[in-house]
């Protein structure tokens, strides 16, 4: 995902178990209703972040400053 800047807004992510977005800018992410997200690795540069009923997220990681 090597230049993502401003933002990601995941609609449909039925098989999502796990998000990298290390070494990019992304500002905002979204991830909708469903994501069967455990795991979240982050940049630094993320302002908002928003999730709707993940109920599996277990770990957001981000990098160290």
């Amino acid at each position: 995902m090597q230049g993502l800047k401003d933002y990601l807004n995941i609609k449909s992510p039925d098989k999502l178990t796990e998000f990298r977005a290390l070494g990019t800018e992304l500002q905002y992410a979204l991830f909708a209703e469903g994501a069967p997200l455990n795991t979240v690795h982050l940049p630094n540069t993320v302002q908002r972040l928003i999730f709707i009923q993940n109920k599996n997220l277990t770990k957001i990681l981000t990098e160290t400053p």
